[in-house]
Parts: C-alpha cells; sequence; structure tokens
C-alpha cells in the first residue's frame, strides 16, 4: 500500500466514530421520565424562588459582588456541591 492510501484510510477510520457516536444520540429516543409539563405550573415555580430584586446588591460565590439595578432581579442558588451562599 502507498503513503497516500494509509493516510487516507486512517482518516476515514478517525471519522467513523464520531459519525456513529452523533448519528446515535440524534436518533435516541427521549428519557422516558421526561414529562410534558403544564406552562403555569413552570411559571408558578419560577416565580415562588427566592429572587432578589433591585434595586440591591448580591454575593456571587463570596467572590464578588453584583449591583442589582431598579426593574431586574437576581437568582442566588445552591452551588454544584449542593450548598448555598
Amino acid at each position: 500500500m502507498t503513503h497516500q492510501r494509509i493516510g487516507a484510510r486512517a482518516a476515514v477510520t478517525a471519522l467513523t466514530l464520531p459519525v456513529v457516536l452523533l448519528a446515535m444520540l440524534v436518533m435516541a429516543p427521549p428519557a422516558a421520565s421526561q414529562q410534558p409539563r403544564d406552562a403555569r405550573e413552570v411559571i408558578r415555580q419560577i416565580q415562588e424562588l427566592a429572587w432578589l430584586r433591585g434595586p440591591a446588591e448580591a454575593s456571587i460565590g463570596g467572590l464578588a459582588t453584583i449591583k442589582i439595578p431598579k426593574g431586574l432581579s437576581f437568582l442566588d442558588g445552591p452551588t454544584r456541591g449542593g450548598s448555598s451562599n
């Protein structure tokens, strides 16, 4: 085999796995636990969160402070570790 054929075969082999994985992701059915929700219920749940309404100041992870202008809101939540700031 020539070097060009070996290089072409390697390129095709290198692309095969990503293409197959992408096809599997696109064709995969959604998880059974994902059920459609009533939009009004989702909006109600969002509104019940602990929003900080401006004008105010909020701490971002103990690393910075952000000023929330009048008319805007800030939502502080748990960190990835599961604890709140």
